[in-house]
């Protein structure tokens, strides 16, 4: 199960702010951006001053740079990223900040410590509310309501992995499908259906993922998955003819591979790269042999 280690994300960024100033926004618009936002990460205005960014772009940014993150917050996401869960846990004692509670959610869950898990991410969606019932900014408002449904996110993950799909399910289904999470959403709600052999749910939630255009690599994989399993192998057949036939298995075979082909060749990312690759491999374990026509369903 995949858990996102980023600290809550602020929408303004050195690199946007950058891409921002290349589009020729006109810099008074790009200031009065950066005057709405509730803060951009500490490091912004010297990154946009390297970047050759418009002095008062950079001015404005330095005005609302925020504190850096706590020195204990970047050691705990260090040992988080190499799978240390104790210790970014220990680290992050005390952590009040939202960024620390989301993280120490993440590293409850891991520790399968779910109660805790749960009130710490409880606690991260307290905090957006009572901010987010405050007068803020536009800027400030969505980078709210996207630290609220990443709590969410956290909690179906609690519940995801205590083996309680249905609760989780009920809370992958609060995320919105206007959200930068919605497809990450979907795919781990169909993994709960998977699990508990609701394959016909399975396959509806990755339809809606790629309607909405979703091929990340682990749709396309699950896809396939769920699909084997409604294949009847010649071996088990009895006299129901199988929801798949082995014709249809191959195409989806076939088709899994021309995406997954294209999808490696466009990428740059290790990570997914190898996440491509490594269900390319899974591909070739799964194929069968086509029925000799001896078993009933195949006469």
């Amino acid at each position: 199960m995949l858990l996102l280690l980023a600290p809550l994300a602020h929408a303004l960024t050195c690199t946007t702010i950058v891409e921002r100033v290349a589009a020729t926004v006109p810099t008074a618009i790009v200031v009065d951006t950066l005057q709405e936002a509730g803060g951009v990460p500490a490091g912004t205005a010297a990154c946009l001053a390297r970047q050759g960014a418009p002095a008062p772009v950079v001015d404005a940014a330095r005005a609302v740079e925020l504190p850096p993150l706590p020195p204990s917050y970047v050691r705990a996401r260090a040992l988080a990223e190499a799978g240390e869960w104790d210790a970014a846990h220990a680290h992050l004692l005390g952590d009040s900040t939202l960024a620390g509670r989301y993280l120490d959610g993440v590293a409850l869950t891991h520790l399968r410590r779910y109660g805790e898990a749960l009130d710490a991410f409880a606690a991260v969606g307290r905090t957006v509310n009572a901010q987010r019932g405050e007068r803020v900014t536009r800027v400030r408002a969505a980078e709210l309501d996207n630290d609220r449904e990443l709590a969410v996110l956290g909690i179906a993950r609690v519940f995801h992995a205590a083996g309680d799909y249905p609760r989780a399910g009920h809370w992958y289904a609060k995320i919105g499908k206007r959200s930068p999470s919605w497809a990450q959403a979907q795919l781990e709600a169909a993994w709960g259906s998977f699990l508990s052999n609701d394959l016909v749910g399975t396959r509806t939630r990755l339809a809606a993922v790629r309607s909405a255009g979703g091929r990340m690599p682990g749709v396309l994989w699950l896809d396939l998955l769920a699909t084997h399993h409604l294949y009847q192998p010649e071996d088990e057949c009895r006299d129901t003819p199988p929801a798949v036939t082995w014709e249809q298995l191959q195409a989806a075979h076939a088709t899994f591979r021309v995406e997954l082909g294209a999808m490696r060749d466009r990428l740059t990312d290790p990570a997914t790269l190898r996440e491509v690759e490594d269900a390319l491999l899974g591909e070739t374990r799964l194929r069968v042999d086509a029925p000799s026509g001896r078993s009933p369903c195949y006469r």
